[in-house]
């Protein structure tokens, strides 16, 4: 994640999130990000509009038979981090530019996501107004992410029971979005 803004000489290396999605990570092709649950045979977990807020959907079947931690974190990293950058970037996005394949493993790169985002926004620029429809579903977008992950930590419990590099590196790519616009 290397977004992130670190001190000079930070006490630990940069931050490495796995990736957890299996190849090609996301295909780009299950509709809108926000009707991608349901696409993905996991209606509950669509995200539903409450006034001004969004709050997750989750059944009461859900609740008793939750996914596998394991399939439940793909899930959400698929969605919630490659989905959006996917709805945000169009057909700028491309899988490969947010993979690192290291011998220890596949992590999560950002490393060139401020420059993709400037080149997006000079070609699409997006008009900050509440009325303007680009700007709203980007608004809609966090605000189903923001809710996830605050779900998240309710149903999931404190780690080690869900990796919460995945949860950051899902909330930091969209802050970063959103102050990016």
């Amino acid at each position: 994640m290397e977004h992130f803004l670190l001190p000079a000489n930070p006490p630990s290396d940069e931050i490495k999130v796995p990736c957890v999605c299996d190849p090609p990570y996301y295909d780009g092709e299950s509709g809108s990000f926000i009707t991608f649950p349901r696409e993905k045979d996991r209606p509950w977990l669509v995200a539903v509009e409450v006034g001004e807020n969004f709050r997750l959907q989750i059944s009461r079947y859900e609740r008793l038979h939750l996914l596998p931690m394991q399939e439940l974190q793909k899930f959400y990293q698929e969605w919630l981090f490659f989905g959006f950058l996917k709805e945000i970037m169009g057909n700028d996005f491309n899988t490969g530019d947010f993979i690192s394949e290291e011998a220890d493993g596949v992590y999560i790169t950002t490393r060139n996501l401020p420059s993709m985002l400037e080149e997006v926004w000079s070609r699409h620029p997006i008009t900050l107004s509440p009325d303007a429809a680009a700007y709203q579903h980007v608004v809609d977008c966090v605000s189903i992410i923001h809710t996830v992950a605050k779900t998240l930590q309710h149903e999931t419990g404190p780690p080690p029971s869900f990796d919460w590099g995945i949860v950051l590196s899902i909330a930091s790519c969209a802050r970063m979005i959103a102050t990016s616009m």
